[in-house]
């Protein structure tokens, strides 16, 4: 007798028990075909939604990766599940909406006012964002805490893969051949995240990007008409939402949301201000400082100049009419230098003494042979981080010792670097301070904008505009009546400096900082209400070597993408080419394992060791004499073993679904480790690395 739809279906037998499953029929497409189509779905609703919530959700653009490990929960959760009804998968609809309507409740309140998100301790702070000083102050009362605003939007993408975890889970038990249904996830994955990568280089809205996922899901759960209306209602939310303010104009780059008000010409980014185009005559003393340093120095006007962060194009219309000769303008996200084109009113990227160069500013420090006489740094703020697999900003590499040594190496006899920003506390501009004495061998001349004449460690966040010019020494003050005059007592700085092997110049010390513990220890809370709330055998089902093989594998993933930004650049191509070679390499062990099944174990973990030796032992230095190529090679190497290994183990369990679930568990604690690269470093994080795969080992039979 046929089973009735979405009721109960036979699976085969797996080892000596058969195993059930509430699953719907499959008319469409064998199970292999569908585990790649629900892999797609899977990836690309999980970078979607990513992306939504840092556009979104004041300040979460700062922890996009909380969010990812409620969606690696969830696909554990869901792989625990499998034989279970998927009633998970029947609510993924409402799930998706409440996920998105939260998002956008954060999202109208705070736009309106009635809502200030916190963002760590803003009278002390251990760690700096840009954008959080005013609103908290302003609505210390009425403030949210940063991390509850995590907590809801985890536990709704959470719940919202569980869904798709388990239906996963099914497809594995279905599919004859382990490794070749693992390389169909595999390869749906990389479809996914190249998918939604291509998308967002267009510049397409939201809209565009959740229209296929909803068409997807709504074939993934066999939408009736109460489904299908709520999906129509997600993309009605993300449609509205899309909808910039009366007056204003809204596109969308790779990295950002961006608002533009014509009358002000102010530039917003994922809801934070962000710059404002202003015009040479008005610019102020803060962008032409350097040049009227110059000039009262008695020397000749810089011919060459090159900017940092050149934006909408303030600091390159202020170079010409300084003199400039030739500028290179280094902007990273295309879209502000487009906005720039289009309505600064000195129109400085029409100029033909204007190069414009999109890309990272870091990696075009490394690669350019010119020599300039200024380097400006432009209010370099990017408000997001490099990828949600770490803490590292987009313009983290920008502000290490080393950019500051690549800089100097790219001066003029004569030369001078100027680094501008807001103070938001005395020690972030104690520390760069510190850092330009030891890499240009004299102390930086500092300004500030009023100014003020002691800055120390404590002094608080405030709206005060602080300028480092390091390099050949400048007058003590310019303008009528010293308006900029130097900051005559800095106090010595006892922090550690960024490096590229810690770069993380907005944190004050090498230690976690407080508030990532508590949101840590809030999602770890949440995590054991949804384990309990859904009723997943988490504990009793782990297994203990592809618990650790995840963990492993998620180090390695985390720390490459890292390093390698701080060869390549912080750029999304190099974002989305370093995972979809994470995944692709561990594609390839897989193949190997196929190829080879009865290739020893003992040998992957000895080819696992070298490689992990050999990534520790490559220093930046030495990435980037390497062809691209080889040096991703290098720090991919142990993911090809790692991949191996778990394709063997694989390919002989009896329970995938276990054995995923245990995986994606020991991913998500990886992804959470990542921390640990404040105390360790980038390359000292193989320590972490190795201690996970040696409890990966297998035991002894």
């Amino acid at each position: 007798m046929p089973a009735p739809r979405g009721g109960m279906v036979r699976i085969r037998e797996i080892g000596n028990a058969s195993s059930t499953a509430f699953v719907h029929p499959v008319r469409d497409m064998g199970p292999r075909a569908h585990l790649f189509r629900t892999s797609v779905l899977l990836l690309y609703l999980e970078v979607a939604l990513l992306r939504w919530v840092g556009a979104y959700v004041p300040f979460a653009s700062f922890f996009t990766h909380h969010v990812l490990l409620g969606a690696l929960l969830g696909v554990s959760l869901g792989f625990f599940l499998t034989g279970r009804p998927e009633r998970l998968l029947r609510l993924a609809p409402i799930t998706l909406l409440a996920t998105l309507a939260a998002a956008g409740l954060f999202h109208t309140l705070h736009a309106e006012g009635l809502l200030a998100v916190r963002v760590g301790d803003p009278d002390a702070p251990d760690r700096l964002f840009f954008g959080t000083i005013w609103p908290t102050w302003q609505a210390r009362r009425l403030g949210l805490p940063i991390e509850i605003t995590l907590l809801v939007l985890f536990v709704g993408t959470a719940l919202m893969c569980a869904a798709l975890g388990q239906r996963l889970g099914t497809l594995f038990d279905q599919v004859e051949g382990r490794l070749s249904a693992y390389a169909a996830h595999l390869g749906g994955c990389v479809a996914g995240i190249v998918a939604f990568a291509w998308l967002s280089a267009t510049g397409a809205p939201p809209l565009t990007w959740f229209v296929p996922a909803l068409v997807l899901l709504g074939v993934e759960v066999r939408s009736r008409v109460w489904s299908t209306l709520v999906l129509v209602a997600c993309a009605g939310l993300v449609f509205g939402l899309q909808l910039p303010r009366e007056g204003w104009e809204r596109s969308w780059s790779p990295y950002n949301r961006i608002d533009f008000e014509p009358e002000r010409r102010l530039v917003f980014a994922n809801g934070i201000g962000h710059q404002q185009i202003v015009d040479e005559g008005r610019a102020g003393l803060a962008y032409a400082l350097p040049y009227e340093l110059i000039e009262a120095a008695g020397e000749e006007r810089p011919r060459r100049v090159l900017v940092l962060g050149a934006g909408t194009g303030n600091d390159v219309a202020i170079a010409l009419a300084h003199g400039a000769e030739t500028v290179d303008a280094v902007e990273i996200d295309p879209l502000l230098a487009e906005l720039g084109r289009k309505h600064h009113p000195d129109g400085p990227y029409a100029d033909p003494r204007v190069r414009v160069h999109i890309e990272d500013g870091r990696a075009f420090l490394e690669r350019d042979g010119a020599s300039y006489d200024l380097i400006v740094y432009g209010l370099v703020d990017s408000l997001t981080l490099h990828s949600s697999y770490s803490s590292v900003r987009l313009e983290s590499y920008l502000f290490t010792r080393e950019a500051l040594q690549a800089a100097r190496a790219r001066l003029a006899p004569g030369g001078r670097v100027v680094i501008t920003n807001y103070l938001r506390s005395g020690w972030l501009a104690l520390r760069l301070a510190a850092m330009c004495e030891e890499v240009f061998g004299s102390a930086p001349s500092v300004f500030s904008l009023p100014p003020r004449e002691r800055i120390t460690a404590n002094t608080p966040p405030d709206d005060a505009l602080t300028v480092l010019v390091a390099g050949a020494p400048v007058p003590p003050r310019v303008g009528a009546g010293g308006e900029a005059q130097r900051v005559s007592r800095l106090e010595p700085s006892t922090l550690p400096d960024a490096t590229d092997d810690r770069p993380y110049p907005y944190l004050k010390q090498r230690r976690i900082p407080a508030q990532n513990l508590r949101a840590l220890g809030a999602l770890l809370g949440a995590s054991l209400l949804l384990v309990l709330l859904v009723r997943a055998p988490l504990g009793r089902a782990l297994d203990r070597h592809f618990l650790f093989l995840g963990v492993g594998f998620a180090l390695v993933e985390t720390t490459s993408i890292a390093r390698l930004a701080a060869v390549f650049g912080t750029t999304w191509q190099v974002h989305a080419a370093v995972v979809s070679g994470v995944l692709v390499t561990s594609l390839i062990g897989t193949a190997l394992a196929a190829a080879r099944p009865g290739l020893r174990g003992a040998l992957l973990y000895l080819g696992l060791a070298a490689s992990l030796v050999l990534s520790h032992a490559v220093d930046a230095s030495t990435l980037l004499s390497l062809p691209a190529p080889a040096a991703a090679g290098a720090l991919f190497a142990p993911l090809f073993f790692s991949g191996a290994i778990f394709a063997l183990g694989l390919a002989r369990c009896t329970t995938p679904h276990r054995v995923l679930g245990s995986n994606a568990v020991g991913v998500l604690l990886g992804i959470g480790l990542e921390s640990l690269s404040v105390v360790l470093g980038l390359r000292g994080m193989v320590l972490v690395v190795a201690a996970a795969y040696a409890l990966s080992l297998p035991r002894r039979s």
